[in-house]
């Protein structure tokens, strides 16, 4: 038996045992949680920010090139 063959039934075992170790207890299903005010609002703010920062670039970079 070569080492890669003792790997392979290595892996297999391994692969057993993990399926049944995880039929004997499943996973229970997440439920997915509402987002709060707070969250919704830092949300906003940040779109917010990343529009104001481009913003800010674009016409730092215009007038620089003194199209304004």
């Amino acid at each position: 038996m070569s080492a890669e063959d003792k790997n392979q039934a290595v892996n297999r075992k391994l692969a057993n045992e993990v399926h049944q170790q995880l039929s004997k207890r499943p996973i229970p299903p997440v439920e997915k949680k509402s987002k709060s005010g707070i969250q919704k609002l830092t949300l906003v703010m940040t779109f917010l920010m990343v529009l104001i920062l481009v913003g800010s670039l674009v016409y730092a970079a215009v007038s620089g090139l003194g199209w304004m």
